[in-house]
């Protein structure tokens, strides 16, 4: 049969593009403006203006054979937000699926400040919950309660929704639920579209099938509408449209209809699909990579052997949909991306941001004024002044002048600025370009580039000599090549359904079956749709097969003839996923145990291919001059060269070759050649641009001073090869997720590369360079080839923070030299043992025999050296130092510009160890001292004898700060190492961290940065990872382990609400419920935000997430988390956040009567929890603080997020002062400006402010008393009631305690009523008792004058006060006091304190002083009081005396207090200014002592403690203070009273029994 007029039609933002084959295979274009608010008017337009061409040049005015059309009208539906209004049915406990999505907040470190999340494309208040439950393996649970489910529908139905999409848990294992919920909505919403995910999408993950089907449901009465709309406009034209899929391939106008979800990435399907059809089969190119860039952005492909790569993701703006797409990868680089400059971090960006069609570039006219890439290519000469065939006029003047604006900023010449964008732009691409072939497996050096789009021709030379990819190929007319590609694809239908089973487990019987059915569906389909039952037809199938635990799968082809063969088929598939693994991943595992995931069937057309006519040959290589257009000058590397520009409709003979420099121009796109490049026609019309043959590329040889110039003179040099890096460790990262087996890394994404300097410096990464650390501790070489793997945490200085934590450490060496490292480490859940596998750095053989080696390793190398052999060692070193300086002159100007010279000092608490013991103080100040940022962990608790105490990198808490700080002012920017000279950490030896998770670190960072700047104010909220362990032996033996981290509450931010259910450590995803369910024995019959649990105000902090586990198997459980008893703080007058909660409820009592009496409270760090099957754990995280005053967010906020069920109806009261109607959520205005009037009175005079101010929930004290009332656990208790234990008491800083002589300076004062030399003789004073204010760091200590006789004299009469101080927590004595006369005569002692330190002090010689107290004051006893200074009478008895201690030796007094509100215990500044007379110092009889207190202190809540003893002699003569001479009693001071004592003294007298 003889083949008619074929017609493609691509719609685009701007322009609508068709393409007509001719029977004899030649091609007519036309190009038309696109009706964005009817996209079938334009396509009307366009072929109205295709038929007038075919009518002047061939005569012809009959129907179209086919009209093929690809589409934006469903993309636009929901980029816009403009498709159908639709709800959502989802299982009961997980209504939040489509917010919370996978918990991730992309980005690096601090990207949580900036992140505003996409919102759900269904909202909560459009979403029902059905009580139901369907297990993994489709037994029902739960029954499905209709006459519930009917009832919770009333309030979907006032809002009237135009569709509905229903996706329960489990249902692709068992429909049964679905299909009934779909037969009640059509009772109960007549006429309305009902989308379940089993006719969509009946696949296992829970998330992605629920966003699919919900997606297909707003589109789909859109989508329908427009074709309705379609076919009756074009019905003179043609009988048969069909639409183009996200696959390339074609779908009849119904199905389209039907499931829109496959169609909503046609568009850039139909140019990868044109370069299939007329590059991969007319010319001996089969292997190309696609470039296809446009105004806004630039799509990268990979076609391999002719076929196209398919994906089962297809990503719309935010929202990714599991749909079958072409494997485009999209990086924000177009003609119209805009170039900015930073003036912080000095660097050039372009994109992602874009100037759009209106007001486009500043070349085109319409008042632009922002650099882009189009106004840099205008600059350079690259472009003719019209476009369009001149149509259209560009300003020269214009573009110009913008590029100007970002060279005078730059300092440097506007041409120099013009190809720094082009640079940077390619730079960008050439990135997406490497990823869309290293993802599948390839080098991109045996592919060609083929591009095309409006921008891509301008492009593809710079982008092939990047890439090593030749030729580059440019097909004719490439602006409108989706068209073409449109007019050319074929149709097809597939049908898949979920397949898990083991390989072990599978027949070739029942995969035959399974498999027929889906074919047989897939054949009706397609014959219907082509009209023929005859219709030649090609049947294929795919497999989506996995190693078992792996997450990623790879897709097997296999055929009808594979499938017949029962026998091999099973090692054919095994076969062919080998090949696929090794291809991809870099290694095989010929043995490991194989699952299947999915099964697929797939019909194809296999009718005759369009044919496409090739072009004449020209008799000589020479083109004709009359397709010389112009010669004018271009600039390329910085000078001025002359180009040719060509009409290409003059140059369509074969064997045409244009050197360049030159510019081939064509209606819709325009082509750069390079100087040293030639292009050649090829018999398609291609033009295939190469080297020429004889181009030699010639290198400049850099001295070190030389490159150091260049890059003062060229800065754009370090910004493109930091782009370049961090392309390399995208590359890197894509390689580690793709190979890992981890869960933690491949699901959770738990894992960190980083590329250094030879130096260890970072220079691309997130957490730092581990390189430092390493290259301390290693002694040994570092040779060409050495890997180095360890997950010794002390060994590299905390660069890893527990054995979980493996690092990879690669030394790059180019031609055979040192220039820098790569390194990653990653979080493996496997480490099992209870205490885990440490492994030295040496330790590498018995490594490497058991462990895959990918790719991972050679791409970091080889990119590196790449970037070397581009630029030149000297060059790239230069560069790299340069990066260095620029984030380190940016870093600076902040903290000069931005940070204030007050002051910072913050508390945050990790409430206990699990053990009863806390709260442990995380205590830290920040100030500048001379132009740096010292942060001074002093005040921090001691380490904890238990297992929370974390090694905390002083290089990761570096990159922290330059993340944070760089976070608001240039969160674009690379954040490197060059900084870290500006930040000084001071961490005492002893302090670790003080935190059992990192992730308090960067709360108390983030109110000291909110002190000083309010651009970073945050409340507290989800900053750590609390997880949970499930493991145990299933029924039939095998063994499972659970690693799973908890979600919680964002903070509120400055710039919004904190995000619900997720957390601020970066690229963390939580696991599908559903994935869960299918390996581990559990359900998960909640999975949610809880309301109220975000803190209250003006932003309110995220919700808290509640998950309820309920175990099927016995097992042990172990959950650790935190923020139990102290709230995540508000700020700013907002509220703070929920606490956390575990629960255990056993005995199947969980939703029973008897669920109160089988409930146990678990601690919040708790192990080996012993759980039976029918036990369900309920774990409650804990929400964000807020941030503002809460009376002031909008009520009708407040109103809608109580409609979403975020916030109660009483919550809304209670905390916002809004009252809400619940019969329809609207704000009773009234009712609302009283009630928050009422709560402005109420809470004046309580403190309340909205200035910066922290809200934990109330004082520490109130918080430890209301603890076991609020909570249900007893309030902990603090540390020292513990003696420490654990191997750092063995350390020299602990083990080794030394004196040093300290002096007070206050000077004795006389007792009352005793002068010297009257009365009863003076006894020798007692030093003050003080809290020394020494800080961590070295210091120089001065008595006021020398003491005579030397060291260890003890005290005498005189005005001297020298004091002995014991060295405990990381003190020790830099060297020993001296007598130097020629300082002033002063004795002098440098001491080194490397923790916070409570000193106690004793006269000299008392070396060994232990304490004991016999008296304290509690909370419940009396009321707070402020001891001023002044004078007090301390009544104490069992002062006990012995026979062979002379009662004489004169009284040594101690009062601690404990300070609850910051967790820590210091000595008031106290001192025995009368001893008791001797007849009264007698056991049992009462003792005055009359006591100065020298030290202002507020005894608020805690214990005071008085400590008293007597100077003794044991030990070979040396003097100490033994405590009430043996006695170790505790006893309670029974009253305290306060009166007013002479000379306006107070008084306190207190009463010990």
């Amino acid at each position: 049969m003889t083949p008619g007029y074929r017609l493609g039609v691509d719609v685009g933002g701007t322009f609508t593009d068709v393409c007509v084959i001719t029977p004899d295979g030649q091609m007519v274009r036309a190009k038309t403006l696109t009706d964005t608010s009817n996209q079938s008017i334009g396509v009307n337009e366009g072929v109205r203006k295709a038929r007038a061409i075919l009518k002047d040049k061939y005569n012809w005015e009959g129907k179209f054979e086919y009209i093929h059309h690809g589409t934006t009208t469903g993309t636009n539906a929901i980029l816009e937000g403009k498709g159908a209004k639709t709800g959502l049915i989802v299982t009961a406990g997980h209504k939040d699926i489509l917010t919370v999505r996978r918990s991730q907040i992309p980005g690096g470190l601090g990207a949580w400040i900036n992140f505003v999340q996409p919102p759900p494309i269904v909202p909560l208040e459009r979403t029902v919950e059905a009580v139901e439950r369907v297990t993994i393996n489709g037994e029902v649970f739960k029954g499905l309660d209709e006459k519930a489910f009917i009832e919770s529908l009333a309030d979907l139905k006032r809002q009237k929704p135009e569709a509905i999409s229903v996706s329960l848990l489990n249902s692709f294992s068992n429909a049964a639920h679905e299909n009934r919920i779909r037969e009640i909505l059509h009772e109960e919403f007549p006429g309305i579209e009902v989308v379940t995910s089993v006719d969509v999408l009946p696949e296992i993950q829970e998330y992605e099938r629920t966003v699919t089907t919900t997606a297909n449901a707003i589109v789909k009465p859109v989508v329908k509408r427009y074709m309705q709309n379609l076919q009756k406009m074009l019905k003179d034209d043609t009988d048969t449209i069909r639409i183009l899929k996200s696959d390339g391939d074609l779908t009849s106008v119904d199905i389209a209809g039907e499931l829109p979800v496959h169609i909503l990435m046609s568009g850039p399907a139909g140019g990868v699909k044109a370069v299939s059809h007329l590059v991969a089969k007319n010319t001996p190119y089969k292997n190309l990579i696609t470039l296809d860039m446009g105004g806004t952005s630039t799509d990268c492909a990979l076609l391999s052997g002719s076929e196209v790569i398919i994906r089962r993701i297809t990503e719309i703006g935010p929202l990714s949909v599991k749909a079958p797409s072409v494997d485009v990868r999209t990086v924000g680089a177009g003609g119209g991306s805009i170039a900015m400059y930073n003036d912080f971090t000095k660097q050039l960006r372009v994109g992602p941001e874009s100037s759009g069609a209106n007001p486009g570039p500043a070349a085109y006219g319409k008042g632009g004024t922002q650099a882009t890439v189009t106004d840099a290519n205008l600059t350079l000469g690259y472009l003719p002044s019209k476009l369009l065939g001149g149509a259209f006029q560009l300003d020269v003047e214009a573009a110009a002048a913008a590029v100007d604006s970002i060279a005078k900023q730059m300092g440097m010449e506007t041409t120099a600025a013009a190809e720094g964008i082009i640079a940077l732009v390619n730079e960008a691409m050439h990135g997406a370009l490497r990823l869309v072939s290293v993802e599948q497996g390839f080098d991109p050096r045996e592919f060609a580039l083929v591009a095309f789009g409006g921008a891509g021709p301008l492009h593809a030379n710079s982008l092939g000599k990047l890439l090593g990819s030749w030729p580059v190929i440019v097909p004719p007319s490439p602006g409108i090549l989706c068209a073409q590609g449109d007019a050319t694809t074929k149709m097809s239908h597939e049908q898949s359904c979920t397949y898990i089973k083991l390989f072990s487990e599978i027949t070739t019987e029942d995969l035959a079956k399974s498999l027929g059915q889906l074919k047989d569906t897939c054949m009706k389909v397609m014959k219907k749709a082509l009209g023929k039952e005859d219709a030649p037809l090609k049947i294929g199938y795919q497999s989506d097969m996995r190693y078992k635990g792996q997450a990623m799968t790879l897709t097997v082809d296999f055929s009808e003839d594979d499938l017949k063969d029962t026998d091999g088929l099973l090692k054919t598939l095994r076969r062919k996923f080998g090949v696929l693994h090794e291809q991809q991943f870099g290694f095989s595992h010929e043995d490991a145990e194989l699952e299947s995931m999915r099964m697929r069937a797939k019909v194809i057309d296999a009718s005759e291919e369009v044919a496409i006519s090739s072009i004449e040959k020209s008799e000589t290589s020479t083109p004709p001059e009359e397709a010389v257009v112009m010669k004018q000058n271009i600039t390329y590397e910085g000078k001025k060269v002359e180009a040719t520009f060509w009409d290409r409709s003059k140059l369509m003979k074969a064997g045409y070759k244009i050197e360049g420099p030159a510019v081939i121009t064509e209606m819709d796109s325009n082509t750069l050649i390079l100087p040293g490049y030639v292009g050649e026609i090829d018999s398609m019309g291609n033009i295939l641009i190469s080297p020429a043959e004889k181009a030699v590329e010639h290198k400049k040889t850099h001295t070190k001073e030389s490159a150091e110039q260049l890059i003062k003179e060229q800065p754009l040099i370090s910004t493109l090869i930091s782009s370049a890096l961090g392309s390399i460790r995208q590359e890197m990262d894509t390689l580690m997720l793709r190979c890992a087996m981890s869960p933690a890394i491949r699901e959770q994404q738990d894992e960190f590369n980083v590329i250094t300097n030879t130096r260890g410096q970072m220079l691309v990464g997130q957490f730092g360079s581990f390189i430092t650390q390493f290259l301390n501790g290693w002694k040994g070489t570092v040779e060409e080839g050495d890997v180095f793997v360890t997950n010794d945490v002390y060994q590299i200085d905390g660069a890893v923070s527990h054995l979980n934590d493996v690092i990879v450490l690669l030394p790059i060496h180019h031609e055979h030299k040192l220039i820098g490292w790569a390194a990653n480490f990653g979080h493996l859940t496997d480490v099992q043992g209870k205490d885990g596998l440490q492994i030295p750095i040496a330790l590498t053989d018995v490594f490497f025999r058991n462990s895959r080696q990918p790719q991972w390793f050679q791409t970091a190398s080889a990119r590196v050296c790449e970037l070397v052999d581009r630029y030149g060692v000297e060059l790239y070193e230069a560069a790299t130092d340069d990066l260095l300086a620029q984030n380190r002159i940016a870093i600076k100007k902040i903290i000069d510009e931005k940070i204030g010279t007050e002051k910072s000092s913050f508390t945050d608490f990790i409430d206990d160890d699990g053990n009863g013991i806390g709260p442990y103080a995380i205590s830290c100040t920040m100030q500048k001292e001379g132009g740096k940022l010292v942060f001074d962990w002093d005040g921090t608790s001691p380490q904890s004898n238990t297992s929370m105490n974390f090694y905390l990198s002083i290089t990761m808490f570096k990159m922290f700060i330059g993340y944070y700080l760089l976070a608001v002012y240039d969160p674009h920017c690379v954040v490197n190492d060059g900084f870290h000279d500006l930040v000084e950490i001071r961490i005492p030896t002893a302090l670790s961290c003080r935190t059992h998770l990192l992730g308090r670190v960067m709360d108390v960072m983030q109110a000291l940065f909110g002190q000083r700047n309010p651009a970073y104010r945050c409340a507290a909220g989800f900053s750590d990872s609390p997880h949970l362990f499930y493991s145990g032996f299933k029924p039939d033996g095998e063994f499972f382990l659970l690693y799973q981290i908890g979600f919680g509450g964002v903070p509120a931010r400055p710039i919004g609400d904190g995000p619900d259910c997720h957390c601020l450590f970066p690229a963390i995803k939580s696991i599908p419920t559903e994935n869960i369910e299918l390996y581990f024995p559990l359900i998960l019959e909640a999975n949610e935000a809880l309301a109220d649990s975000g803190g209250a105000g003006y932003f309110r902090g995220g919700n808290a997430q509640r998950t309820l586990y309920r175990f099927l198997s016995e097992g042990e459980v172990s959950i650790h988390d935190d923020r139990w008893l102290i709230k995540p703080w508000g700020v700013n007058g907002g509220s703070p956040g929920s606490r956390s909660k575990k629960a255990l409820y056993i005995n199947n009592s969980y939703g029973t009567d008897k669920e109160k009496e089988n409930k146990i409270l678990l601690q919040s760090k708790q192990d080996h929890v012993h759980v039976l099957p029918g036990d369900v754990l309920e774990w409650i995280t804990w929400g964000g603080g807020g941030l503002g005053d809460p009376l002031t967010r909008p009520p009708h906020i407040v109103a809608t997020e109580v409609h979403r069920k975020l916030v109660t109806v009483s919550g809304a009261a209670k905390n916002y002062g809004v009252v809400v109607r619940p019969s329809d959520f609207s704000v009773n205005e009234g009712a609302t400006t009283e009630l928050r009037q009422k709560m402005r009175d109420d809470r004046k005079g309580t403190g309340y402010s909205e200035e910066l101010s922290y809200d934990r929930g109330g004082k520490m004290s109130e918080l430890m008393a209301r603890a076991e009332e609020e909570t249900g656990l007893p309030a902990p208790k603090p540390q020292w009631v513990k003696d420490p234990y654990g191997p750092h008491v063995g350390l020299p800083y602990k083990k080794e305690k030394r004196t040093c002589i300290l002096a007070t300076d206050n000077p004795p004062l006389q007792p009352r009523g005793l002068e010297h030399g009257k009365g009863r003789p003076r006894q020798p004073p007692v030093p003050v008792i003080r809290r020394l204010p020494l800080v961590v760091g070295h210091h120089g200590i001065h008595p006021l004058e020398p003491q005579p006789g030397g060291l260890g004299t003890p005290l005498v009469h005189g005005l001297l006060q020298l004091v002995h101080v014991e060295l405990d927590y990381g003190l020790r004595v830099r060297n020993h006091p001296r007598f130097d006369p020629d300082d002033g005569g002063l004795c002098c002692v440098s001491v080194s304190v490397s923790v916070p330190v409570s000193v106690s002090v004793s006269p000299a010689g008392a070396r060994r002083a232990r304490w004991r107290d016999i008296g304290r004051v509690q909370d419940d006893d009396v009321q707070p009081i402020k001891i001023p200074l002044g004078h007090m009478h301390i009544h104490i008895i069992h002062i006990r005396s012995q026979a062979d201690e002379p009662t004489t030796t004169p009284l040594f007094l101690q009062v601690r207090l404990y300070d609850a509100e910051h967790a820590r215990q210091f000595l008031l500044g106290a001192r025995i200014v009368q001893e008791p007379a001797r007849e009264d110092d007698v056991e049992g009889s009462p003792v005055q002592v009359q006591v100065q207190v020298q030290r202002l202190a507020a005894v608020g809540y805690g214990e005071v403690e008085i400590w008293v003893g007597r100077l003794g002699s044991r030990d070979h003569g040396r003097r100490y203070v033994e405590p009430g001479y043996g006695s170790r009693l505790r006893e309670r001071v029974q009253e305290v009273r306060v009166a007013a004592g002479a000379a306006g003294e107070v008084w306190g007298w207190g009463e010990v029994s």
